[in-house]
């Protein structure tokens, strides 16, 4: 979408041609329109998404000549802390990219520091873009954060009156999605095809075991690939409409069954040595580079690290592929939890909000969405395995096609719940902690949404 110039541009541009008209041809001397200066702030912890996030500014520039963009990216950490003082000085760039999970963009809801999107997402329909329902239902956490709010009437000119249940303060253009990669080389020394179940998951380990190979690969110093693990497991025995209400304001029960016996199954594979050995020493990136070391059969992951991994599939010729995890689902592949993951939100100080908007119109493009896939990324755009440029890629969005949709427990809207199951997880897979001891601290941090302080704890929010 281009800027328009507007009525008093257009009547001084229209005065001066009839007052000389020799000036207002074609010659070069005619007057220019000024560019606008969009400053963006990118959050990333990926040394690829590093690299290639820059690339987007000058296929934006060459569709929309008449803004220029300043792009400045930073790691998730150095992001919440410099957005949080800038935000609260109104020093804050004209757009950032940032992740949905307190410290950021929760938080800035709550303080009342973001523009409301909700008449540009309807004016440009943004939820028809992006996969089915994906805009309300990751924006829907922020209203429980926002709950102090007063209730939404109409306003200033950032705001509409909505027409839809949800209130639209960001905009994701990239999917977080579990899957399970695998070395199809050592799947193949084993004489065994990619299990349908979890029992078959834990049999074909056995043998991975036994045969000298690493069973499960993990780097869980950050917490979050545990947490992963954890939920995976679990929601084998939930439809989706049961899992939903964690994410409002509905009953959800933490400490029941399923979540005793996923506790269980991780703290034995700990115990049997099934993972990654060191694996609380090694983040998400460096659980990556060992499983491309060829020794390890499995490895949990998230689209979020796909650029990652085709960049290390690439330069070392380990042969893998992709699957949804496996779970038994009449009518589907297995089970896959996903959301957006980080998304477009515009400040309430922005001094370029129609810019801002514009760019984000553009990541929702297919110039865009054709970037993205290029470089690994599983957009949130409606997009199919045929458009995918790798096997890697189309593999995914063939599972995520057939798998039964999961969901991130662990962003229920309560102050320190997500740094709460984190930390318990990696306690329970030390041998800190017992699987009750685990589910409970779980359940008793859920209830306790509305009782508890609005301090939030400085996770950086990757998942």
């Amino acid at each position: 979408m281009r800027r328009v110039v507007g009525l008093a541009g257009t009547f001084t541009a229209l005065g001066a041609c009839l007052l000389v008209l020799t000036s207002c041809g074609s010659s070069s001397s005619s007057p220019r329109v000024a560019k606008s200066k969009l400053t963006i702030w990118y959050s990333t912890d990926d040394p690829v998404e590093t690299n290639w996030a820059k690339g987007l500014v000058p296929i934006f520039e060459k569709a929309h000549p008449n803004i220029q963009v300043n792009m400045h990216v930073f790691d998730l950490d150095d992001f919440n802390d410099k957005m949080q003082d800038a935000l609260g000085s109104n020093t804050g760039p004209d757009l950032a990219y940032a992740t949905p999970r307190a410290p950021a963009i929760p938080i800035y809801v709550t303080h009342g520091e973001l523009t409301n999107l909700t008449s540009y997402a309807l004016k440009y329909d943004w939820s028809g873009l992006l996969r089915p329902g994906l805009l309300d239902f990751w924006n829907g956490p922020f209203r429980i954060w926002n709950n102090k709010a007063p209730d939404f009437n109409g306003g200033d000119d950032d705001d509409a009156p909505p027409t839809t249940s949800t209130q639209i303060y960001g905009v994701p253009d990239a999917m977080a999605a579990v899957a399970v990669a695998y070395n199809t080389k050592l799947m193949a020394k084993l004489n065994i095809t990619f299990p349908k179940t979890v029992s078959q998951m834990v049999a074909d380990a056995v043998l991975a075991k036994k045969a000298g190979m690493i069973p499960f690969g993990i780097g869980n110093n950050d917490l979050w690939l545990g947490d992963d693990w954890y939920i995976s497991l679990a929601e084998q025995s939930y439809s989706v409409s049961r899992l939903e209400p964690v994410l409002s304001d509905g009953y959800f029960n933490f400490a029941s069954h399923p979540f005793l016996k996923a506790g269980n199954l991780l703290s034995q594979w700990s115990k049997d040595g099934y993972f990654t050995p060191s694996y609380s020493a090694l983040d998400a990136q460096g659980g990556v580079i060992s499983f491309f070391r060829g020794k390890t059969l499995f490895q949990l992951l998230s689209s979020s690290e796909n650029a990652q991994l085709l960049q290390s599939e690439s330069s070392t010729k380990v042969p893998i592929a992709v699957a949804a995890f496996p779970g038994s689902f009449p009518g589907h592949t297995g089970l896959m939890p996903y959301s957006g993951y980080e998304g477009w939100i515009v400040p309430k100080a922005s001094h370029d909000k129609a810019g801002a908007v514009t760019w984000i119109n553009f990541m929702l493009h297919p110039s865009a969405t054709k970037y993205l896939l290029a470089h690994g990324v599983l957009p949130t755009t409606r997009v199919t395995a045929m458009q995918a440029p790798t096997a890697f890629q189309r593999e995914f969005l063939t599972a995520f096609a057939g798998a039964r949709r999961g969901i991130y427990l662990d962003a229920t809207p309560v102050p320190n719940f997500d740094a709460n199951m984190e930390g318990n997880i990696a306690n329970l897979l030390a041998g800190r902690e017992t699987s009750r001891q685990l589910a409970t601290a779980n359940e008793q941090a859920y209830q306790s949404f509305g009782k508890t302080a609005n301090h939030v704890m400085d996770i950086d929010g990757e998942y």
